[in-house]
């Protein structure tokens, strides 16, 4: 997969001069992005595309010289405007991430970069239709490799009521009960939980994410959580009723008070329940 990793202006133009700016499966380069309805179209087709395999839309490098070049672009608003066509014109929402590279000639114009992570929800529709990625263009994709795709999803499915059952196993026993909560990034870099992982102070930050997550009456009991004492990657059991590991999801089990857990004949619940 072709990846971006140019940050500045003389880094595009060195990648351009070298021959790495050529679109393929994987980069696709834009001139400029239009403007109105039409064009916010467009652009949802290639997030969709690229959402299948992943990959990356260059703006501001004019595909049709040889080598290409750079047509810096304004930029004012254009990756919020990006940001939210792969929000609302796909179904469903593809989750993106822009970096903008500015010259140091015109503070207002530059380039955008748009990396497309492939998307384990995949195939994403645009009014009504599937898209993926072809040689260097987008395709349609015909009903039988939709079904495929999908039929692959569901087999691919993990079962978080069983992760969640398995933690909760290990940690406390069958007997006992503890809110366990599996998440699955949707959509995640790789790196995700690294920086987390390393950091002195992990357990402070996942205390916040999931205080920030609960409601307003949850969050009274926050006083009453103690700080967690097991490392990352550990799914030991403690003797803290929060427990924390990292890896290729993310979980976090904590044992809130009684009166707080969604059902009191189940210790477990799907966040699509009530």
């Amino acid at each position: 997969m072709d990846v971006i990793q140019a940050r500045t202006e003389e880094e595009l133009q060195r990648l351009a001069v070298n021959g790495l700016l050529e679109e393929t499966h994987w980069l696709d380069l834009k001139r400029e992005l239009g403007s109105g309805n039409a064009a916010n179209k467009d652009l949802a087709k290639d997030i969709a595309a690229f959402a299948l395999d992943g990959g990356t839309i260059l703006i501001g490098i004019d595909e049709d010289t040889s080598p290409p070049g750079l047509w810096p672009v304004p930029i004012d608003g254009l990756a919020e405007r990006i940001e939210q066509v792969a929000r609302m014109r796909i179904d469903e929402a593809v989750q993106i991430r822009t970096t903008v590279i500015n010259p140091t000639s015109d503070p207002n114009h530059g380039y955008v970069v748009v990396h497309v992570p492939q998307s384990v929800r995949a195939p994403h529709m645009v009014d009504g239709r599937y898209y993926g990625r072809g040689d260097k263009t987008n395709r349609m994709l015909p009903n039988a490799e939709v079904v495929r795709l999908l039929d692959r999803r569901l087999a691919d499915r993990r079962d978080l009521r069983a992760d969640a059952r398995a933690i909760r196993t290990d940690l406390v026993g069958d007997n006992q009960r503890l809110l366990v909560v599996v998440a699955d990034p949707v959509g995640a870099r790789e790196d995700m939980l690294v920086a987390l992982s390393e950091s002195s102070t992990w357990q402070e930050t996942v205390l916040q994410l999931v205080h920030s997550a609960t409601d307003g009456q949850n969050q009274t009991y926050a006083q009453l959580w103690p700080r967690p004492v097991v490392s990352p990657g550990d799914l030991a059991a403690s003797h803290s009723p929060l427990a924390c590991t990292t890896g290729n999801a993310s979980r976090a089990t904590t044992t809130p008070p009684r009166s707080s857990s969604p059902n009191p004949d189940d210790s477990f619940w799907h966040p699509s329940e009530p």
